[in-house]
């Protein structure tokens, strides 16, 4: 992994549980605790149709307001941004983690 800053903004949309502040991707204390709650659910419950519809039943909702399905949990969990890692240009840039990767 590079010692490059905080990834700086290649255009496009943070990850859910970031923002774009200053050209750098900080994390967002709205989203942060969701995609940590993700996470945690997933651990515990091993099924990502069962971590949506909790989700779902609890009230949250994705970025643009719609449902969490197992389809974009699947994207979530495999994006190692909430671990801290982010790959941009074909490298690795370190940014400050949401999950513990234990």
């Amino acid at each position: 992994m590079t010692n490059q800053k905080p990834s700086r903004n290649p255009g496009g949309v943070a990850p859910f549980g970031y923002r774009w502040k200053d050209g750098q991707l900080m994390v967002d204390g709205k989203e942060a605790p969701v995609r940590r709650l993700i996470y945690d659910l997933f651990l515990k419950h091993k099924r990502k149709n069962t971590v949506a519809k909790l989700l779902n039943d609890l009230g949250y909702r994705t970025r643009s307001g719609a449902f969490f399905s197992d389809t974009t949990l699947d994207r979530l969990l495999r994006d190692k941004t909430a671990m801290g890692i982010r790959t941009v240009d074909g490298g690795e840039v370190a940014v400050k983690p949401i999950v513990d990767t234990d």
